[in-house]
């Protein structure tokens, strides 16, 4: 087995939640009378939340109270709407049950309990580390480092899977190889060691 410790973004690789977050953001500019092109929302935040808040800031001269509004509608979301994608569960399933672990590091709070549970996926991953562990965000290392220092693991048989470049960029902070799901049409733009278009490919990869 080349990879033996699998470690997980959420949002994006696990479950597609852009689209929704994407009308949760167009919502929140709706309340300033802006109707925005969706396509771009969502590639300002594939990039990161923060991103997308300062970019549509800047553009319409808008206050910090854009960010609290996205982040209602996002909290709002029925989440049993919100779906895995396709595979995941499958290939999560079968990692494990090759005697390997499944990890998430993610910039998400305690929702992501919420998705995992109503979709069956609790006993799938080892361990969670969300952002109420308080470690700098991506792409910044520090999550994977954490995980990785605290279970002991071997960099050599560590794997990080996400769908944007500071998942990427974080991997390579902690040194680490990393692998691209290419989500929502979005492919990015720093070099990953490995590049997927569908889930099931990465069993090829472990």
């Amino acid at each position: 087995m080349m990879f033996t410790d699998i470690i997980w973004d959420f949002d994006g690789t696990l479950f597609d939640t852009y689209p929704p977050m994407t009308e949760a953001f167009y919502k929140a500019l709706k309340e300033y009378g802006i109707e925005e092109d969706k396509e771009e929302i969502l590639r300002k935040l594939k990039i990161s939340v923060g991103n997308a808040a300062d970019f549509f800031r800047d553009k319409y001269e808008l206050g910090e109270e854009l960010v609290s509004r996205f982040w209602f509608y996002e909290k709002n979301m029925d989440k049993h709407s919100i779906h895995l994608f396709q595979d995941v569960k499958e290939v999560c399933s079968r990692i494990k049950a090759t005697g390997r672990k499944n990890y998430i590091y993610t910039h998400r709070g305690d929702s992501t309990f919420e998705y995992l549970n109503i979709n069956g996926m609790d006993d799938l991953f080892d361990v969670i580390v969300t952002k109420s562990q308080g470690l700098r965000g991506k792409p910044h290392g520090d999550g994977f480092i954490y995980i990785i220092e605290k279970y002991d693991l071997d960099r050599k048989n560590v794997l990080c899977i996400g769908d944007r470049d500071i998942d990427i960029l974080a991997a390579k902070d902690a040194q680490v190889s990393s692998c691209f799901f290419i989500s929502n049409g979005c492919e990015g733009t720093v070099e990953a060691d490995f590049k997927i278009y569908k889930m099931e490919q990465l069993l090829e990869i472990l």
